[in-house]
């Protein structure tokens, strides 16, 4: 079975869950990832990690702070550096998961990044994981929200942290797996909703958790699902080809009940993003955020 049908086999089956067993599957994700976090508490070992002492959790949270982000983006542009083999490194260094005491300092970041990459380059285990970068960060071309729609006040029409991880408990516990980007006015329909990407529709229409939603696959076989929506764009079909830019649909708040369900949340846009990641045996969904603020910064106004 192809990865596009096995995603869209997924989504078939999803909608026609019961609230039963969805609730129980909630209830055995949540087990899993608290088993998972006690795992994650348990001291990693010195330097680059190996392959299978990787826990997908902690590659899908992705955690690592903006600021390390950008500092190792200008590290590649100032020595010429392949930015998605560095981060790669870096991130398996500290085992995608860089907390607040692992974090060095700036001055010491190049010294660093020289000897991580040294060590990386040794290990061609680790190789699918760049490749994951290097999709994503060159499939990305826009961010989900344009800023044009600030109404001249020159900031930002939405806002957004990073959730991932965040307890939700509509149909059962689970973990947030997205980025939530809120619309600052809170006002549905407001918002225009593009596409990051080029690709095709895979999916569009109604999930109870998702409301409105709209999935696009790229070429490199990546998924993002566009959840929430007020409403979808004219013309919006499955199998439709988009732009990266093209109109999906409006902000809005809808999900979490039968269809048409809105208003038991705040106006915001969810993005998911589910890669074709090689490191995977199962479906693999990557935390959305440090690559939205590259998204946004790359487009605000210099």
């Amino acid at each position: 079975m192809t990865r596009s049908a096995k995603i869209k086999r997924r989504i078939f089956l999803k909608k026609r869950l019961g609230f039963a067993s969805r609730r129980l599957f909630a209830l055995v994700a949540a087990a899993l990832i608290a088993a998972a976090a006690i795992n994650m508490r348990e001291p990693r070992k010195e330097g680059l990690q190996d392959a299978e002492d990787i826990l997908l959790s902690d590659a899908s949270a992705f955690r690592m702070s903006y600021d390390y982000f950008k500092e190792l983006k200008s590290l590649a542009e100032k020595n010429d550096l392949d930015f998605p083999e560095l981060l790669a490194a870096y991130s398996l260094h500290f085992g995608f998961f860089q907390t607040s005491a692992e974090e060095p300092s700036t001055a010491g970041m190049e010294e660093l990044c020289a000897q991580i990459l040294s060590e990386y380059k040794e290990n061609e285990d680790l190789k699918p994981y760049e490749e994951m970068f290097r999709t994503l960060l060159s499939e990305m071309k826009t961010f989900p929200v344009p800023l044009s729609q600030s109404e001249g006040s020159g900031e930002s029409p939405c806002e957004y942290e990073d959730t991932w991880g965040s307890a939700r408990a509509y149909a059962g516990a689970r973990a947030h797996e997205g980025t939530d980007i809120m619309d600052k006015n809170n006002d549905r329909g407001r918002l225009q909703v593009v596409s990051i990407t080029d690709g095709e529709v895979l999916e569009f229409g109604w999930y109870e958790l998702g409301g409105y939603h709209v999935g696009v696959k790229t070429e490199n076989d990546t998924y993002y699902y566009y959840a929430h929506l007020d409403s979808f764009a004219p013309g919006m079909e499955k199998g439709i080809k988009v732009k990266a830019g093209q109109l999906l649909g409006f902000m809005g708040d809808s999900g979490y009940g039968r269809e048409g369900t809105k208003g038991k949340f705040p106006v915001h846009l969810h993005v998911g993003i589910c890669p074709d990641a090689a490191f995977a045996k199962e479906e693999f969904w990557i935390n959305p955020y440090l690559f939205m603020r590259n998204l946004e910064d790359s487009m605000a106004p210099s």
